[in-house]
């Protein structure tokens, strides 16, 4: 709870709590369920490795094994999380993806949240995280580990589309929709906005007129 590692390796065969269990535990938690599991076993039963996959562990590795084994595993299982970042630009790229019911959910949350929110200019990571019911430090490890981005990056990406969608299809002013979508300068709103979308939201509106 208190690194959010990038990735967990345990043994299954442990003293007081086993491999499986404590799988079963990091999975159940918002905090850690995104967080990838690889179980090591000396045992070749797939009773085992089923009750360990239902756990939602991530990967199997029997021991004794090859380090560049593991090390190809862990390289993989990290750049599939990665791939995550996907998700805030298709919506069904996360279909793709080995990712869990909660962390769905939370991500689906964590957008709500900012959707609701969006116009208000003292929105931050630690209000933010206090709605999603965690502290500012594990909503941004989590969110860092679940999309490659952390949430002020997500919270102005979010604004600056939904000020696109405006520009396009509303009759409001650029100065009107900074403030709709938390801005509180315009300039620095437009400078965002050029940087994103590679032109100013001036450049969009004559392109729109014309």
């Amino acid at each position: 709870m208190k690194y959010i590692p990038d990735i967990i390796i345990s043994d299954v065969m442990m003293p007081g709590l086993d491999g499986v269990e404590c799988c079963r535990r990091l999975k159940s938690e918002l905090q850690t369920s995104h967080i990838p599991v690889i179980l090591l076993t000396a045992c070749s039963l797939d009773e085992q490795r089923i009750q360990g996959y239902d756990g939602g562990a991530d990967s199997y590795i029997s021991k004794p094994f090859n380090s560049q084994l593991l090390l190809s595993r862990l390289r993989n299982l990290i750049a599939n999380r990665r791939q995550l970042k996907q998700f805030f630009e298709d919506n069904q790229a996360i279909e793709k993806e080995s990712i869990s019911d909660l962390d769905k959910d939370f991500i689906s949350r964590f957008k709500m949240l900012v959707e609701e929110r969006m116009k208000d200019p003292n929105l931050n990571v630690e209000n933010m995280g206090r709605e999603m019911g965690m502290s500012r430090v594990q909503l941004y490890r989590k969110l860092k580990s679940l999309t490659n981005y952390s949430p002020n990056e997500l919270l102005r990406q979010m604004r600056l589309k939904k000020s696109s969608f405006l520009l396009a299809a509303s009759e409001m002013t650029v100065s009107e929709i900074a403030y709709e979508v938390g801005f509180t300068s315009p300039s620095y709103f437009t400078k965002c906005y050029k940087e994103l979308f590679g032109e100013s939201p001036t450049d969009f509106l004559k392109r729109k007129g014309g």
